[in-house]
Formats: C-alpha cells, structure tokens, sequence
C-alpha cells in the first residue's frame, strides 16, 4: 500500500517535464516577436507595396474610387494602415467620409491585397499667409536693414523713414 504513494511520484516526474515544456510553446512565440520589428518595418513596406498595387489597378477597375484618393499624400507609418492626408479644399476627405465610400475603398483594397488595411482620412491645417499682420515700425525696421535704404539714410543726415511698404 505505501507504494500507492510512488505512483502519485511518477506523475510528478512528466509533470515537470511538461512545464518545461509550456515555456517551451511560449518561447517558440517569443523567437518570433523579438524580429517583430523588422516585421514591422516589413509589414510597413508591405502595406505601401499593397497601397500602390491597389492604386494602379483602382485607376482601370475603379477610377472613380481611385480619383478620390489619389490627390492625397499617403503615408505608411504603421503596419496595415495607409494614412491620408487631404489638403484643406480637397473633395477626397469629404467624399470617404461618407460610409459607403469608404467600405468601398477597404473592400476593394482588402481585395487587390489579400488582406484587410485600414484607412485613416485626415485634412491638413491650411497655411496661414501670415501669422500677425506687420505693422508700419515693423516694415520700416525691416526697410532700414536694406543696403539701399541705409546708404540713403546716411547720405541725408537728420533725414527719417515715414513710410515702408511690402
């Protein structure tokens, strides 16, 4: 009957065999995950070699669909993600804006790459023509630096700039 207890021993001893083996499955896993950055880099390129393959076939198969993207400037920082980037008067934002739009643009892009990307719209900031507008000291500061301007300042001594202009 003590002997009873020896079996229970020998389960013990593939018991820890097969924890050994659990960290083994993991491990396995892990190799992958440690060149998981050049996966991402790849998977990076991968999706801009899947974006402009896609893009190509869109202009024959799709123009429509294919206009509305093309005027934007793409980018491919994260794998399986294009992000677009529309200019301020751009139609392209407004039209995949709209859900049937772009469900096309994701089925068909899933399509020509065999497997889903994601699509992220955004509009760009317009430029400002001028942060603040320049006022008269400001333009006559900047006139008095010119050659011109400071040969003729010191050719009329006493004389003054009243006036500048851009």
């Amino acid at each position: 009957a003590p002997s009873t207890p020896s079996a229970p021993s020998a389960p013990s001893a593939p018991s820890a065999p097969s924890a050994p083996s659990a960290p083994s499955a993991p491990s396995a896993p892990s190799a992958p995950s440690a060149p998981s950055a050049p996966s991402g880099e790849s998977a990076a390129d991968a999706t801009e070699a899947a974006w402009r393959g896609w893009l190509e076939h869109a202009e024959k198969s799709e123009p429509m669909l294919a206009s509305l993207v093309k005027s934007a400037q793409a980018g491919f920082g994260t794998a399986g993600t294009v992000s677009l980037v529309f200019q301020p008067d751009d139609v392209g934002a407004d039209a995949l804006g709209q859900k049937k739009n772009m469900n096309r643009l994701l089925e068909s892009l899933a399509a020509c790459a065999g497997r889903p990307i994601a699509v992220k719209v955004s509009v760009a900031k317009p430029a400002a023509a001028h942060t603040k507008p320049k006022t008269q000291d400001d333009l006559r500061e900047q006139a008095k630096k010119m050659p011109l301007v400071k040969k003729a300042l010191e050719q009329f001594p006493g004389s003054k700039l009243t006036h500048a202009e851009e």
